[in-house]
């Protein structure tokens, strides 16, 4: 079982005011999770591993239902990471109406840089 993250068409970034050397926000990364588990489930927030920073960064997803063999697409804005790598992407999520939440497995080797216009992907396996 996994679940299948892909994240395409980075739509832009935003430069944050101040120093030139201030971390920026990737905004609008568009990521669309498939759901390969075989059960219908709710995905609650993903994580990525800030390289530049080296710490791991949060973003909560508002409640995405994806059925068996579906697909969703969220928009999302990635802070401190624009134009810039991250990797160890997975997601939290639970199987069905009562299951209990957890994370899937992280693609270590799978690095990539948050621009403009940029395809992403990341396979995101169950724990």
């Amino acid at each position: 079982m996994r679940i299948v993250l892909l994240a395409v068409a980075v739509a832009g970034t935003l430069l944050s005011a101040g120093a030139a050397q201030a971390d920026q926000r990737c905004r609008q990364a568009r990521l669309t999770f498939f759901n390969e588990t075989g059960e219908p489930i709710r995905i609650f927030r993903f994580r990525y591993y800030d390289i530049e920073d080296q710490v791991m960064r949060t973003n909560d997803i508002l409640n995405a239902d994806i059925a068996a063999g579906g697909a969703v697409t969220v928009y999302e804005t990635l802070e401190y990471v624009g134009n810039e790598a991250i990797g160890d992407v997975s997601v939290q999520f639970r199987i069905g109406p009562d299951g209990g939440r957890m994370w899937s497995d992280p693609n270590p080797a799978s690095v990539t840089r948050c621009t403009t216009h940029e395809s992403i992907s990341h396979i995101v396996t169950l724990p």
